[in-house]
């Protein structure tokens, strides 16, 4: 399975992407994973990414998987990965909050 993975993974990944092309979902995430990759210290574009996170609640574990991934990139510049692990702590804290306004 392994040699499987290294050998096909590049392919494999490939067919998976163009299979999930029209799936409104897929392209949701990419566009969460740009959003952390531009996501800067300015108030509104973690405001942005947050109000992002909860439109789409229903897709929590997506969002998470797509957050560790994130954090888990070890060429991420450290004050970057800084602002992720805000925007991660914030979103949080604004989803359990019963004043989801607690962020703005």
């Amino acid at each position: 399975m392994i040699e499987f993975v290294v050998r096909e993974g590049p392919m494999f990944e490939a067919m998976i992407m163009n299979r999930e092309i029209n799936n409104p979902m897929y392209r949701e995430r990419d566009k969460l994973e740009e959003m952390l990759r531009g996501l800067s210290p300015r108030r509104g574009d973690v405001a942005e990414a947050m109000l992002f996170c909860l439109n789409h609640a229903e897709a929590a574990e997506e969002i998470v998987d797509c957050i560790a991934e994130s954090l888990s990139i070890l060429k991420t510049p450290l004050p970057k990965k800084a602002r992720q692990s805000s925007f991660l702590h914030s979103t949080k804290h604004s989803s359990t909050s019963f004043n989801l306004h607690a962020a703005f």
